[in-house]
């Protein structure tokens, strides 16, 4: 833990002085606030990794219940574009099944019947 102190501290005035309060400080001396919470995404992806152990090493012998540190819904969007393809694949079929092949497009705009 003394390795993630300078990260948690960054993390602590980042919340005390910027989140969860708007501290006179920040108003007065925006620059000292700013370079005392300086904090990279590594560092915070230690900070998440060193809570996730510590969370887990308690969660699971005591409810079997592990978290994970995958984000979630971070592709979600490709996720919801799969579903239409997936649901526009399907129409085309039930359509072909019941009239045939579907109009392709032609150049112009106009639809064939081939």
């Amino acid at each position: 833990m003394t390795k993630l102190e300078s990260s948690l501290k960054a993390v602590r005035i980042r919340r005390n002085k910027l989140l969860a309060h708007l501290d006179p400080v920040v108003v007065s001396k925006p620059q000292e606030v700013a370079q005392q919470s300086q904090i990279t995404v590594d560092e915070l992806q230690e900070i998440f990794a060193v809570a996730w152990k510590v969370l887990n090493g308690v969660s699971v012998p005591y409810w079997e219940l592990s978290g994970s540190l995958k984000l979630i819904d971070v592709d979600d969007f490709e996720h919801a574009l799969n579903l239409i393809e997936s649901e526009k694949h399907r129409q085309l079929e039930e359509y072909e099944a019941k009239y045939g092949p579907f109009p392709q497009g032609q150049s112009d705009g106009s639809f064939s019947k081939s």
